[in-house]
């Protein structure tokens, strides 16, 4: 298969998700660590956010989440082979910059600004095939999150003033 279909079949796979981080990638590849605990401090936060990742199926969508002082990791699969962990700093988050748009594939998608960088990924494959493309989403950071809203806005808010009431967030004024 042509190199450059491979790769932009890659890139379209990585702008979908519900949730991305867009940026700067120098990563190389690292050994996989294992699978997060599926663990949290705080049980409301646990169930609020995995509402906004996931709906209805909360972290079903994850291989594994862990929750402490307001830092969620998290980790999902791309094409099977390429693990992506995804941080997701709640204290930088500026809850008040909440912006709804349509994505290019006609979704509602919530968009927040954030004081500093709140999003985080790393990316890891244990297949060699797959170890050119690790750079594509590797050591990427972002100034904001991007969350799909799955289900209905009013479910999604709900979960989302759960969210704000564990974690304030950056404080601003407007």
């Amino acid at each position: 298969m042509n190199k450059k279909f491979v790769c932009l079949i890659i890139l379209l796979i990585f702008l979908a998700p519900a949730v991305h981080a867009s940026g700067e990638s120098t990563g190389d590849s690292d050994p996989m660590p294992d699978n997060l605990p599926n663990s949290s401090d705080n049980v409301v936060l646990a169930e609020a956010y995995g509402f906004l990742i996931g709906a209805d199926s909360s972290w079903g969508a994850t291989e594994g989440y862990e929750i402490s002082e307001c830092v969620v990791n998290y980790s999902v699969y791309y094409m099977g082979a390429i693990r992506l962990d995804v941080r997701h700093l709640l204290k930088n988050v500026i809850w008040k910059s909440k912006r709804l748009k349509l994505n290019d594939k006609g979704q509602t998608v919530a968009q927040f600004s954030c004081d500093g960088t709140c999003l985080t990924q790393k990316a890891y494959t244990e297949d060699p095939s797959l170890h050119e493309f690790v750079p594509l989403f590797n050591n990427r950071t972002q100034k904001e999150i991007t969350l799909l809203v799955q289900g209905s806005v009013e479910r999604f808010n709900r979960a989302l003033a759960d969210v704000i009431t564990e974690c304030p967030g950056a404080q601003t004024k407007y």
